[in-house]
């Protein structure tokens, strides 16, 4: 933990709407507490007037409007966001934080989050995660997941002056891992799907702009003319709140009955767990069983495992022998729901005989490789060692809805080409430990960085970082170039090796081959141990560069199913030839000339007409592709 709290935050006393009491609060779980928070409030109130009034120059007409509407708090946030993106835009050389520190005195722990992520990364002062941790304790002490994330992380890699704990860390994950698989439970529309998109991928960009993207805007229109495919999946986005469209249970409810009505074996089962559930409709069992039969009827798995969750739960038809049968055969089906489910009546003993936790964590374990929420947060709480648990919870809890919203609200400031808005949203959820957001936040910045060169460097390295730390190997590679032309300091070979070599141990072709073109280029000697720290190579000994580079395009010809297969095998040919070349320059080739010639020329033909052979493969197997979306 921090050595000491005292005096962290840097605001003029009369400023300090009782901030610098916060710390000891914090420690002994009273912030805000009864006796507390009427004071706070007053002041807060008070302070707040006095910034409204002369840093953002409202009149009293338009602060009294805003007290009426009880608005300060969102009124001071929004004003701290902008600030924020102005900084960004380079129209301020800094970011005060106070807007957001007098919105946190009102309660808001997503506005202290934010002034706690300004800290971190160095606004409006340098050295300062002091007190960012802090404020982020303050979130936390409030509940808010994000603030609670960021705290784990931090602890899990033992980050601004927080212990590496896997304790600590486990404490914080589980219970926000807790609060998502709840969140998926209770149907409540406040509550979105968590998209993970990748800006750099547009591929997972399609689609996802709301009513006004031409995807959405083709299904509504399909859906309109009766096409059921395109009716239940409207039903499924306003369900869940996917690609930029609101989450709204009724709007749901109508399409998927539109769809049922043609038929259509999905729309049934999620029309009938509407009417389980009573979401967009009035509950009625009698109808969600018919409409989940009929699913069944049509071969539909997921229905199965609806009608054992059916019996399994009915208060008039319960049924546990008839529960466990429609499991066994949804799970045989592949349902990761079933899996889920089983492990449930096995955790418990619903079988009538002892309840068995071993048979139960197998069960769970395939629900969990399939991406079943449910799952990953009980095999959490069933591990034998932190690691394990931590492992589980932080997959559970880094798709928590709080979450989710924010990353949307970043994708929908993109696709609005809001783009240092988007960078605001995205370094929230960055600071919180999510790799996907930090990735968006380095790869727009080096969008910009012709725009605002020092503060998008500056945010491209501390984001790729962290993305590089939690193993996403396109980042590792971002950073093994920086350090290989010295774009963020001096020149460094050694760690641009590593990096690519990391890069090659998680499976990335690009890896492999930039480490095998760096050595290839290198006349200096390379240390084994700095390419092979995770096995990448074995057999014999290093003879030369040339050798391991060798070795290397080899390897990534041979793993890599990318378009960069064929990079791989023609650098692989250039490289023997160059071996080729040095050898007859040796007096040793004069002996060994006419055969070795011979083999040489061989292995050249045989080589090329596997690139060839795999490069026309690859163009085959792309137009069918092609062929099969036209059709």
């Amino acid at each position: 933990m921090l050595s000491s709290a005292k005096n962290f935050m840097v605001l003029p006393a009369r400023m300090s709407c009782s901030l610098a009491d916060w710390s000891h609060s914090v420690f002994n779980s009273t912030l805000l507490n009864n006796r507390q928070s009427d004071s706070l409030s007053e002041e807060a109130a008070h302070f707040a007037h006095i910034f409204l009034h002369s840093h953002l120059h409202l009149n009293e007409r338009d602060i009294e409007s805003l007290v009426h509407a009880n608005n300060i708090p969102n009124h001071l946030l929004s004003s701290s966001h902008r600030a924020v993106v102005n900084w960004l835009k380079g129209k301020t050389d800094g970011v005060d934080p106070s807007l957001a520190l007098y919105a946190g005195c009102y309660n808001r722990p997503d506005a202290l989050y934010l002034a706690g992520s300004l800290y971190l990364i160095g606004q409006p002062v340098t050295d300062s995660k002091e007190q960012g941790v802090m404020l982020l304790l303050a979130a936390a002490s409030q509940g808010f997941p994000m603030a609670q994330l960021a705290l784990g992380y931090r602890h899990r890699f033992g980050k601004d002056g927080l212990s590496g704990s896997c304790p600590m860390a486990l404490s914080y994950y589980l219970a926000i891992a807790k609060e998502a698989v709840e969140s998926l439970q209770d149907g409540d529309e406040t509550k979105v799907l968590t998209e993970t998109i990748r800006l750099s991928k547009p591929e997972m960009l399609a689609g996802q702009d709301g009513e006004r993207d031409d995807v959405v805007q083709f299904l509504m229109f399909e859906a309109a003319y009766g096409n059921a495919d395109a009716q239940a999946n409207l039903g499924r986005m306003h369900y869940w709140g996917q690609q930029g469209l609101r989450r709204d249970f009724n709007v749901a409810f109508q399409y998927y009955e539109q769809a049922a009505g043609a038929g259509l074996p999905e729309a049934q089962y999620n029309l009938g767990i509407m009417y389980l559930k009573g979401q967009g409709t009035q509950q009625d069992n009698n109808t969600a069983l018919r409409h989940m039969t009929a699913a069944a009827e049509q071969g539909l798995t997921a229905a199965l495992n609806g009608l054992g969750y059916y019996y399994l739960n009915s208060v008039n038809s319960s049924n546990v022998t008839a529960a466990i049968a429609y499991f066994e055969r949804a799970f045989t089906l592949g349902d990761h729901d079933a899996a889920f489910n089983l492990g449930v009546v096995y955790y418990n003993g619903l079988t009538g005989e002892t309840p068995n936790k071993t048979k139960a964590a197998i069960y769970w374990r395939v629900a969990a490789q399939q991406g079943n929420p449910g799952a990953a947060y009980q095999l959490a709480l069933l591990a034998e060692t932190c690691d394990e648990a931590l492992k589980y919870s932080i997959v559970v809890a880094e798709h928590h809805s709080d979450v989710g919203r924010v990353l949307r609200k970043g994708v929908a400031a993109y696709l609005n080409d809001s783009i240092w808005e988007a960078i605001v949203y995205y370094m929230q959820v960055a600071e919180a430990g999510i790799e996907v957001a930090a990735f968006n936040v380095a790869w727009l910045s080096d969008m910009l960085q012709d725009v605002q060169p020092t503060v998008a460097a500056n945010l491209s390295y501390r984001y790729f970082c962290q993305s590089a730390l939690l193993n996403y190997s396109v980042s590792i590679i971002r950073l093994g170039d920086s350090y290989w032309y010295g774009e963020w300091g001096e020149e460094n070979k050694q760690l641009a090796i590593l990096s690519y070599s990391q890069a090659a141990y998680l499976g990335n072709g690009q890896g492999l081959f930039n480490l095998a073109y760096v050595i290839q280029q290198e006349q200096w000697p390379v240390k084994r141990e700095w390419i092979d720290f995770n096995g990448i190579l074995l057999g014999s000994r290093i003879q030369s560069n040339l050798t391991l580079a060798a070795q290397l395009y080899d390897l990534c010809w041979a793993q890599d199913n990318s378009n960069g297969q064929l990079a791989c095998c023609l650098a692989s040919l250039h490289v023997r030839m160059l071996m080729f070349i040095n050898e007859m320059m040796s007096w040793e080739w004069m002996i060994f000339s006419v055969a070795s010639v011979f083999w040489r020329y061989l292995y050249f033909v045989a080589a090329l007409s596997g690139c060839i052979v795999g490069l026309v493969f690859r163009l085959e197997a792309a137009r069918g592709v092609q062929h099969d979306q036209n059709m």
